[in-house]
This record gives structure tokens, C-alpha cells and sequence, in this order.
């Protein structure tokens, strides 16, 4: 099915946030779901108490393990989820904080006319990432990326099953956590190399292998 299919925001703690950027993010994707064409999208702001109930609905124990060890680290918590719900149910994940600047099943047309195929083809795309940076080893360190490419974890679609978000998620629980005595910057590294670093890998891998590239 499309990985369109549904938005799914996260919000901080078990309310809507207070902050007015987010609550006005929160509200056009409410929006942008509620007028979606050619029907409207499920639209679900997760918060620890649903995605707690949405983890212990699943046969995996480990899922709901994972997402309780990663309590220290609030960052972790969302990505780890971002990969378990887009593996389970598919649909769009972003950030709390993330504006839609147009109506996003805009993608999906901007997607057929720039390849140049029919209509029907656009129930076949199952992944979309964006690129967030790309340069030289001296920019990725300067800029602090996983690598010399770094995709986006803070936006993402795929359809349900997908096999980048289920290597995302078994990643998740084979990787060591990091020590509280950590540095800072070891802890950073550590955040994005499990956010984007580690979903730009799982994005590659999966090309390299001869994944369809839609």
C-alpha cells in the first residue's frame, strides 16, 4: 500500500507540548491530514503512554525492553520508535517540531512526474527519505554528520513491512548502549549514528543489495 497512508507526529511527554511552534506544527499536520486527497489520513500525535499501549499490542517483547532502556536518552527513545511503527504500520513519522511546507501527498506526485511514469505507479512507492547533508570527510566532521552522507531521521515514509525499517529496529537492539560516564560528545556520536547515521546505513545497504529504488 502507499507510504502515505498516514502522518504520525511525536510529542514530548504525555500531553501536546506548550511551546506555540509546536503546537502550531502539531496542528498542520492535523490539518494537512484532515484535507489530504483523495481521502483523508489517520493523524496520531504518540506520546510515551501511546506508544507504551501501541509496543505492548506487538508479539515482541524486546520492543517494548528497548524503548524502556532507552529512558535516559529521549532522542533514542523517538528514532527507535520512529523505525518500530514505520516496520509495524508504515505512514509518515516527523519530529514534533517539523512544519509541512505543502500538502504532502505532493511528494508522491512530484515523484511520477520527475521519473516520468504513470499514475498507477504511485502505489508502488514504499520509501522516502530526504537528504539532509552530502561533502567532503572535512564538512561531515565540521557539521558533525554520521558520514560524508546523511539522510534525514527527523522525516521519513515507508510502507508497512519495509525492510530498511525492520534492519533499523534489529540494529537498535543489538547495539551496545552508551555508558552515563560518556563524554558528551560520545553520547552525541552515539545519538546520531543510531538516528540518521544508522538509517542512512540501513538506506545503503539495502540499494547495495539491489533494492528497488522506489
Amino acid at each position: 500500500e502507499p507510504a502515505d497512508d498516514a502522518a504520525q507526529p511525536v510529542a514530548a511527554g504525555d500531553k501536546e507540548p506548550d511551546r506555540q511552534d509546536l503546537r502550531e506544527a502539531i496542528s498542520s499536520w492535523r490539518s494537512a491530514a484532515l484535507h489530504a486527497e483523495p481521502c483523508p489520513w489517520q493523524h496520531t500525535v504518540w506520546n510515551r503512554t501511546s506508544v507504551r499501549a501501541f509496543l505492548a499490542s506487538l508479539p515482541h517483547r524486546a520492543l517494548r525492553d528497548s524503548f524502556e532502556r532507552l529512558a535516559r536518552w529521549p532522542e533514542r527513545q523517538k528514532d527507535f520508535f520512529m523505525y518500530a511503527v514505520l516496520w509495524f504500520l508504515g505512514g509518515i513519522f516527523v519530529d514534533a517540531d517539523v512544519m509541512p511546507l505543502k500538502p504532502p501527498s505532493s511528494w508522491l506526485h512530484e515523484w511520477r512526474r520527475a521519473d516520468d511514469v504513470s499514475s498507477a505507479s504511485e502505489d508502488v512507492v514504499r520509501l522516502m527519505v530526504g537528504l539532509e547533508g552530502r561533502g567532503t570527510e572535512e564538512e561531515a566532521k565540521g557539521w558533525r554528520w554520521a558520514g560524508r552522507t546523511q539522510l534525514t531521521a527527523w522525516a521519513l515514509a515507508a510502507a508497512p513491512g519495509h525492510p530498511t525499517m525492520s534492519r533499523a529496529v534489529e540494529r537498535y537492539l543489538r547495539t551496545p548502549l552508551p555508558s552515563p560516564s560518556h563524554s558528551q560528545l560520545e553520547q552525541y556520536r552515539h545519538s546520531i549514528a543510531m538516528g540518521p547515521g544508522l538509517l542512512t546505513a540501513v538506506v545503503d545497504e539495502w540499494l547495495s543489495e539491489g533494492g528497488p529504488l522506489d
